[in-house]
């Protein structure tokens, strides 16, 4: 049923999103409401096909600098096809969520088992772009220029949602009557909050790396290249400046990685735990919230955009 797209260019990292999510690598609250998303009917328009995102052009003058263009549009292109199948792929999740709020026969467990790794996938093609695509360029990703401002504001942590999001989701949805979730046994409950106590441990660590590189931009070397900048031109110290943010852009996306990895265990730790069931009534959940965001993103943007025209 489901075709997995083409991986679009780059190395996969040795600590890849395929590896994190298939398990084989270890690396007053505010509830967050169960969402039903209602697609709009106008959809984002396909306006040309997906350009390779490692697109080298043959001439040497200014290589580099078309090579970051094409890096930002070629994911944003990338990025744009991903959200139209995880649109896709959230029907198929709803018609579970439909069938058996309508006492029809649910799909058995292998079925539901294929929606799920459906989901997963698509997730992991996400995440295998994003860091071939940081390889040559993180800082787009610090402040992605595909997302809307109220898209930004729910994944302002370090490049994406912060994880301990997702036990927020999961506990409005457990205290929702009649899903498969609210029959969480004991001991689910039990494995969910030691992930969570697990998860917290593990975000104050990437934090931490993120404060030291913050700290590290900010010291005595850093001050003293841009006083020589300052007294001196840019010929000068525009070597140094180069060697000193080359570090500073490995830094960064270390930390990108490192978030990315604590989201990628949050979520296989909780599908772990979870029955076939459970698992898809979860993710319609998160694809749900995911895609309401961006909708009501676009909303407000559109609305933006009109009141500026009036005004002019």
């Amino acid at each position: 049923m489901w075709q997995q797209k083409k991986r679009i260019g780059g190395v996969i990292p040795s600590q890849s999103p395929r590896k994190l999510l298939s398990g084989t690598t270890s690396p007053s609250e505010a509830i967050i409401p169960f969402l039903v998303y209602s697609p709009s009917s106008k959809k984002e328009p396909r306006q040309r096909q997906a350009r390779p995102i490692f697109h080298v052009e043959d001439e040497v003058s200014g290589k580099e600098t078309r090579l970051r263009v094409q890096l930002h549009h070629g994911f944003s292109d990338f990025y744009r096809d991903w959200l139209l199948k995880l649109e896709d792929i959230l029907h198929h999740l709803m018609e579970v969520q439909v069938s058996k709020q309508s006492n029809h026969v649910v799909k058995d467990d292998q079925h539901l088992q294929v929606l799920v790794s459906t989901v997963t996938t698509h997730l992991k093609e996400y995440y295998t772009v994003k860091w071939a695509s940081a390889r040559d360029d993180v800082l787009p990703f610090f402040s992605p220029a595909w997302l809307t401002p109220l898209e930004n504001a729910y994944s302002s942590w370090l490049t994406g949602w912060k994880p301990s999001a997702a036990f927020r989701l999961l506990s409005a949805l457990v205290r929702k009557p009649g899903t498969a979730l609210a029959a969480m046994t004991e001991e689910q409950r039990r494995k969910i909050e030691e992930l969570r106590m697990k998860v917290r441990v593990e975000e104050e660590k990437v934090e931490r790396e993120m404060e030291r590189l913050q700290v590290a931009m900010a010291d005595r070397k850093m001050a003293e290249l841009a006083k020589l900048s300052s007294r001196h031109g840019h010929g000068v110290a525009d070597g140094l400046v180069e060697v000193a943010l080359k570090g500073v852009m490995g830094g960064l996306e270390k930390v990108m990685k490192a978030a990315d990895c604590v989201r990628l265990k949050t979520l296989k730790g909780t599908l772990d735990v979870l029955t076939p069931l459970q698992r898809v009534q979860f993710l319609a959940a998160t694809l749900s919230l995911y895609l309401r965001l961006r909708q009501w993103g676009m909303n407000v943007h559109l609305a933006a955009s009109e009141l500026n025209i009036q005004d002019k």
